[in-house]
């Protein structure tokens, strides 16, 4: 197999490896510097603005801007001092691409095979180099993010995570065995950049060094690597899904979880996946076939919208809702939400919605199983939903225990606390998560409780 990795030195004296053969950067910084003015003008979250993008390499978009927004202020003010001592021979069409590139050049990976932006950095790099006290200075002002491994899943669908392991030790990376939970967590907090272990609670998953970048590597292109953070597995774990099973994906965009179920089920059953965003709907289209996903029909609808008992839903055993919600779990969210207060009425309103979409899920008589999942660490959108919704639905659901050996619970203020799971990325190393299983009671256990309930009143 043709090595895809090659090594080119970057603009600063240490080497960086890149793939050979890729295109230019250009497209990418260009596009990640409109993306952060329309943030900023517009006030839209860089998730809706990167799906929306033409940019074909949104892998590598997303991460760029959400580690260059964080430190725009700084670079802006250095750039401004940058014109000013090279007499404004440092020009392109819009700073913002220029606090892209200073980024790369500070703080990133360097001379990226961008060939036309980057000649204003080099030819006038003697300029540069003197903003360099200032950014080091500076860093020390600017905020600093948690910082959790890099998960990637082997999609199953194309290749064997032997034959991934396999090739990624012939790049020169170590396998690092896992051991039991403790030591565990342990040599996962210490990886270094060219070493990697597997998980040892989601099956076919990756654990790389926090600031490892995979963005351009061919396993990610091809869709045998997708990036999916630890806690994104939990919810179709919880599924126990077997091959041939029929499955409703609700809010299914962009596609991690629905590759997840394909995989886990052999593409033997069927997966209905709904969304009710046209971008999302494309984008989640195009990453399917991509990874090669086969037994999944796709619906571009709003979930409350289908009727009560729809015909579609009629062969359905097993459902996963994650839907909207703050994202407030996400480490390193760059949403202009964190920048806010916390908007009491905005937590009303997805409350709101989650418990609808959720009260629906589990009123198509066929459904046995349930698993309501979200990225929020917001009480008002995890545990009150799943009180709510039992108030309407208890004689007919019960919450299972969810990932039994799993330590982080929910919050114990709720009878049913113990029985959901948390995600914290103190305690467990992941974005910040919420996880709930419905099943279905036996009908001889639903007569049983109706006749108290009945008897009581």
């Amino acid at each position: 197999m043709r090595n895809l990795w090659s090594v080119e030195s970057s603009w600063r004296a240490a080497p960086i490896l890149v793939p050979s053969g890729r295109p230019k950067m250009d497209e990418v910084y260009r596009e990640c510097g409109v993306i952060l003015k329309r943030m900023v003008e517009k006030r839209e979250s860089v998730r809706n603005l990167v799906f929306k993008s033409r940019c074909r390499r949104k892998n590598i978009l997303m991460r760029l801007c959400c580690q260059v927004y964080p430190k725009r202020q700084l670079l802006n003010s250095q750039l401004k001092v940058l014109r000013n001592i090279c007499y404004n021979n440092f020009f392109i069409e819009e700073p913002v691409i220029s606090i892209v590139l200073l980024y790369e050049y500070f703080f990133g990976c360097g001379n990226r095979c961008s060939y036309l932006y980057r000649t204003n950095i080099l030819k006038n790099i003697r300029y540069v180099e003197k903003l360099r006290p200032s950014i080091e200075a500076g860093k020390k002002t600017v905020q600093h993010f948690t910082q959790i491994p890099r998960y990637a899943r082997v999609n199953t669908l194309i290749r064997d995570t032997a034959d991934i392991v396999h090739y990624l030790e012939s790049l020169g990376m170590t396998l690092i065995p896992p051991g039991n939970t403790e030591r565990h967590l342990k040599a996962i907090s210490v990886l270094e950049k060219w070493q990697f272990t597997l998980d040892l609670d989601v099956a076919d998953l990756l654990i790389f060094a926090p600031g490892m970048d995979l963005h351009d590597d061919n396993l990610l292109q091809t869709g045998q690597l997708i990036l999916q953070d630890k806690s994104s597995c939990l919810p179709v774990i919880c599924l126990e899904l077997e091959p041939g099973t029929t499955v409703l994906d609700i809010c299914a965009a962009p596609g991690n979880k629905t590759s997840h179920i394909a995989s886990v089920m052999n593409n033997k059953g069927k997966i209905i996946s709904v969304d009710n965003h046209k971008d999302r709907v494309m984008t989640l289209r195009m990453r399917l076939e991509s990874f090669k996903v086969t037994c999944c029909e796709v619906i571009e609808q709003d979930f409350l919208k289908f009727k009560d008992y729809d015909p579609i839903f009629e062969n359905v055993t097993h459902v996963l809702l994650d839907p909207p919600c703050s994202g407030s779990g996400i480490v390193n969210r760059i949403d202009f939400s964190n920048d806010d207060a916390i908007d009491e009425n905005r937590l009303k309103r997805l409350s709101n919605l989650q418990a609808m979409m959720l009260k629906k899920a589990l009123s198509q008589t066929s459904v046995t199983r349930c698993v309501y999942s979200t990225c929020s660490i917001h009480e008002e959108e995890n545990e009150a939903v799943v009180e709510e919704v039992l108030k309407t639905f208890g004689d007919q659901f019960d919450l299972e225990e969810a990932l039994p050996g799993w330590t982080h619970r929910g919050l114990d203020k709720y009878k049913f606390g113990s029985m959901c799971v948390r995600c914290s990325p103190e305690e467990d190393m992941t974005n910040g998560f919420f996880v709930a299983v419905f099943r279905r009671r036996d009908p001889n256990e639903v007569f049983e409780l109706r006749e108290k309930m009945e008897m009581k009143h």
